[in-house]
């Protein structure tokens, strides 16, 4: 079985494995706190410590958040949003690439019954 510190474990009637879930919730979160950042600051763009580091770990190693900040000027090790296409983007391998419920990696650990 898979478990992951971030996703609620599901057993599955018949392989046995743990489901992983609730990544386009945690997401979801990211957006709306950048969002609520965005609107209270009123400023044309944002770089902020990560608050969510220690919640998912899919974002431990992103120390910054940078919203509405140009991807051509953005620091490589931070997750940036853009509000025009409520997108969020990470660098990596050389590419700037869009973060989705399928390109996030969790971090599992294998766990024998």
């Amino acid at each position: 079985m898979f478990y992951t510190r971030t996703s609620l474990p599901l057993l599955h009637p018949f392989f046995g494995l743990v489901v992983l879930l609730g990544i386009e919730d945690e997401i979801r979160e990211v957006k709306e706190w950048c969002r609520k950042r965005k609107q209270e600051l009123k400023r044309t763009y944002i770089i902020e410590r990560n608050p969510f580091r220690e919640r998912f770990s899919w974002l431990k190693n992103k120390v910054f958040i940078e919203i509405d900040r140009p991807k051509e000027i953005a620091n490589k090790m931070s997750l940036v949003y853009d509000s025009t296409t409520d997108t969020l983007w990470e660098y990596v391998n050389g590419t700037w690439r869009q973060i989705t419920g399928s390109t996030v990696k969790y971090n599992t650990i294998r766990i024998d019954r």
